[in-house]
């Protein structure tokens, strides 16, 4: 029997997952890296998150994916901004009692996305079965180096 799948043939050569691709047997901690390009940072939630959106650069089967990561900006939160920025080289300026940082300085910059398998329930639900997934967890400047 032969079947015709209901898309054109541009559709079926660029379908993929929006996900990281991870090997089958990935395990919950397992780390991936691709290179990627840092787009427009902004608020993610306006004066709770900001974000960092992020486009595969490397070439592969993960080129061309988008994502994001983000950080919150309240007390008990604000260490994973101050990190990822430090890590990125950005000025943090204190002005009038309060950090500021120039967003534009981050737009294009050429950095490496870190991934982790993560374990959780789908769409959030404690009732609905667990499932492990790809998230980017850390902007870096460059990839760790193999030690032989």
């Amino acid at each position: 029997m032969e079947l015709t799948i209901p898309v054109t043939a541009k559709e079926f050569e660029s379908a993929g997952s929006k996900f990281i691709t991870f090997p089958a047997n990935a395990k919950v901690g397992d780390v991936q890296y691709r290179d990627v390009e840092i787009g427009q940072v902004d608020w993610d939630t306006p004066g709770q998150s900001i974000k960092f959106p992020v486009t595969v650069t490397e070439a592969g089967a993960d080129e061309g994916k988008k994502d994001k990561i983000s950080c919150g900006v309240k007390p008990e939160a604000v260490w994973k901004l101050k990190e990822t920025l430090r890590e990125l080289g950005v000025e943090v300026k204190i002005v009038n009692g309060k950090p500021k940082f120039e967003t534009d300085e981050l737009t294009g910059m050429a950095v490496v996305g870190v991934w982790t398998m993560q374990e959780g329930y789908k769409g959030g639900d404690e009732t609905a079965e667990k499932v492990r997934y790809p998230k980017l967890t850390a902007l870096v400047k460059s990839k760790p180096e193999t030690i032989i």
